[in-house]
């Protein structure tokens, strides 16, 4: 497909079908969402009747037609690439030759010198240059515009091959009249570069329409990216000791178990299974790529997760819930590749101009060259001093005639590419792109559209207006004993090695409070609790609430108050405790991003208001 009118082919087409509901062709992703009722029409059938209005089809689904999209777009990239700077090569020296030496003084006579009479190197050389271009580097759209004709539609192709053709064929006839009449008539009027520069620019034009539809189908297909391709396959969670099988996730099915070792990442949506003993199938799995939430989360026995996240420090057991399509990562590329077939009512609307544009004007280029044609045979084309051509006499080739058919060939040349059914589908493809290169989900044109009547923009806290990095914001000291900077250090060497944000926190307060950190020992951690070890042979216990009630820590009310207060603002509150009162507790929060209030303020055409 090359245009709109493609699209209304394609998509009228399809709802001719009996059977057919609903039928919705994009453009830039050059796929389609057909809805149809199974008991009358089958897939085969609406295959060959793509394949009947000329263009080509497959049935895909899910992440196979997201991969195989990326795939396709990078090899016409290629493709047409490879055709511009081939036909650079000849068109460059056409231009250099037609608009720059052609007048110049010291290159001008020997430009104009004859090789044959009526036939200057000029003119010799471009004939040479231009016809390559013409009839091999712009094959692909006279290919086009013949398929489209012989299915009786009209797209993009026919106005290419049509306006270029014109050109060529044009300067051709005056070459022609120029040698019979030995340089009498015709002589000088040839017009070869215009051909060439117009197929040149438009398969640049092809080359980066082609790249930007890769780089958007590209930031889709790389959540694919996002599963491992293959898992450890348990026959059950009940027997934790026996030796796991490494097969494709593809190969995966419902009620299968598999095992997820500490760091690696979660194969597929499932839930945690517990063995036969209790800490086995526990852990903490950072979900920040669906969530957005900076802090891993704890998961235990019957724990939902979801395929591509990552898992922490313990060892999960996972039963398989969803597979292929049904999975969470497959829903998100559905999400985004329908997005891509939901159209704005602006595009629909020039969809439906787009279905009658070409004939249109093809009947408009006709009808100014006859308009200017007869103008001139009569003796009435306008000159410059407001004077007209010579009284009616016999039409012949001369500079009116060239006039008239230049005139009639700029409507087919500036008419293509069609802006009006490539701006908005293009504009839709590549911010659905990059949107989910992003993380952000368009649900479609139509949201886009609707983007534009937003009074109120509502942001995510975590990730978004913070930077997803978590910072001490404040220390409750409760224990006289013990001084603030001994229960920093304690707490910092206690998490030095440790990559889980909390963890990261608070060894970065300790070396901004520069207490010093030493290696623990003893060291023993429960994930999603906390932690215990020895530092400077002292015991050290760190962790949530629960870890310490545990290990029969528990707060006064007073204690309780503080903690209350903070957690209320939104703080993550973690605890450590020497020997073995509980000494402190570190309130952390994540810190705000940079460029938070920027973005607040950008989001509107004034300064916004800006409420937490």
């Amino acid at each position: 497909m090359t245009c709109a009118s493609c699209v209304s082919a394609v998509e009228g087409g399809l709802k001719a079908l009996p059977g057919v509901e609903g039928a919705s062709v994009s453009l830039m992703a050059m796929s389609g969402h057909v809805k149809y009722d199974e008991r009358l029409v089958d897939v085969p059938t609406i295959v060959a009747k793509v394949s009947a209005l000329g263009y080509s089809a497959e049935p895909q689904a899910g992440d196979e037609a997201a991969g195989a999209a990326a795939r396709s777009f990078g090899r016409e990239a290629a493709y047409w690439r490879r055709r511009f700077w081939l036909s650079l090569l000849f068109t460059l020296p056409v231009f250099l030759l037609s608009m720059v030496l052609k007048h110049t003084a010291a290159t001008k006579a020997a430009l104009s010198a004859e090789v044959l009479p009526g036939l200057t190197v000029l003119v010799l050389v471009n004939l040479l240059l231009t016809t390559p271009v013409q009839c091999f580097f712009g094959l692909p759209f006279h290919r086009g515009c013949l398929a489209s004709l012989r299915h009786r539609t009209f797209n993009m192709d026919v106005l290419v091959s049509l306006g270029t053709f014109a050109a060529y064929g044009y300067s051709i006839v005056f070459l022609i009249v120029a040698l019979a009449t030995k340089g009498a008539q015709g002589k000088g009027n040839e017009q070869f570069e215009t051909a060439a520069m117009l197929i040149t620019f438009l398969l640049l034009g092809k080359f980066l329409e082609s790249a930007a539809k890769g780089r958007a189908s590209s930031a889709i297909s790389q959540l694919l990216n996002l599963q491992p391709p293959t898992a450890l396959q348990l026959t059950t969670c009940k027997d934790i000791e026996q030796v796991p099988a490494e097969v494709p996730v593809s190969g995966l099915r419902q009620g299968d178990v598999v095992k997820v070792l500490p760091g690696a990442q979660v194969p597929v949506d499932g839930s945690s299974c517990a063995g036969d003993r209790v800490l086995y199938g526990v852990s903490a799995v950072d979900e920040s790529m669906i969530t957005g939430e900076s802090l891993p989360q704890p998961k235990r026995s019957d724990d939902r997760v979801v395929g591509g996240t990552i898992n922490g420090s313990g060892v999960l057991y996972v039963l398989v819930t969803a597979v292929g399509a049904d999975s969470t990562l497959a829903q998100i590329m559905r999400v985004v590749a329908d997005a891509q077939h939901r159209k704005p009512q602006i595009q629909a609307f020039a969809d439906r101009i787009s279905a009658v544009f070409v004939p249109v004007v093809i009947g408009i280029a006709v009808a100014t060259w006859a308009a200017w044609a007869i103008t001139g045979a009569v003796g009435a084309m306008p000159r410059p001093d407001g004077n007209t051509t010579s009284p009616m006499g016999t039409l012949q080739v001369d500079d009116d005639q060239l006039l008239a058919f230049m005139f009639g060939c700029a409507v087919l040349v500036i008419a293509c590419p069609c802006a009006l059914g490539l701006a908005t589908p293009t504009a839709v493809m590549v911010a659905g792109g990059v949107g989910a290169a992003h993380g952000i989900l368009i649900k479609g044109g139509d949201v886009l559209e609707r983007a534009a009547a937003v009074s109120a923009v509502c942001f995510d806290k975590t990730g978004t207006l913070t930077s997803g990095k978590l910072a001490v914001a404040r220390v409750l000291h409760w224990a006289g004993g013990v001084s603030e900077e001994a229960l920093l250090r304690a707490a910092g060497s206690a998490e030095r090695g440790s990559e889980h944000p909390i963890a990261r926190a608070l060894t970065a307060h300790a070396q901004l409070r520069e207490v010093g950190t030493v290696e623990p020992t003893d060291f023993v951690a429960a994930a999603g609790q906390g932690l215990q070890c020895l530092v400077d042979g002292r015991a050290v216990l760190l962790g949530n609430r629960s870890w310490m009630g545990e290990n029969g820590l528990f707060l006064t009310a007073e204690q309780e108050g503080e903690v209350a207060a903070l957690e209320r603002r939104g703080h993550t509150v973690v605890f450590v405790a020497l020997e073995p009162t509980a000494d402190a507790s570190h309130a952390t929060a994540a810190a705000t991003a940079a460029t938070a209030a920027a973005a607040t303020d950008a989001a509107g055409h004034a300064p916004a208001s800006r409420t937490t």
